[in-house]
């Protein structure tokens, strides 16, 4: 992560593998045994991503991680993940949908492209990426 966070590593441009979650995926079932529960609606990111990341932003793993994250980037330095990071320590409501927003401004660069979607649903996906994103994470749980 410091390698990637102060450019010390080369880029490849082009993917070398595709990552996707399924039910058998190491995420997946790594989720399932962390949280006891079976299979889910697809919706439950959406919905319980809220409650994940509420409460993960409160452990410290999570505040060293994106605070490390936070010192190696600057506005000029990888500006959308130091805007993205900053505002995953707001505690209001209007920092939480200025992260949201922010989210789905710039989902292009968040997701994986060449990405399936587009139009709405993508919107919608980006708007709620940190909640998508800490409902599968497990690390911060340890």
């Amino acid at each position: 992560m410091n390698a990637a966070l102060t450019d010390s590593i080369a880029k490849c441009e082009k993917p070398l593998s595709w990552h996707r979650i399924h039910a058998e995926s190491v995420i997946a079932s790594s989720g399932k045994i962390l949280s006891g529960r079976r299979s889910h609606s697809p919706l439950m990111p959406y919905m319980a991503g809220i409650s994940h990341f509420l409460r993960l932003r409160k452990t410290t793993s999570w505040n060293c991680f994106y605070g490390n994250i936070l010192q190696q980037t600057s506005n000029t330095h990888h500006p959308v993940l130091h805007r993205i990071t900053k505002l995953f320590g707001s505690r209001t409501p209007f920092g939480l949908l200025r992260l949201c927003l922010t989210c789905m401004k710039y989902r292009k660069e968040i997701y994986p492209y060449p990405h399936k979607d587009k139009g709405l649903i993508f919107m919608i996906r980006g708007f709620f990426a940190p909640f998508i994103c800490t409902y599968y994470n497990i690390q911060f749980y340890k």
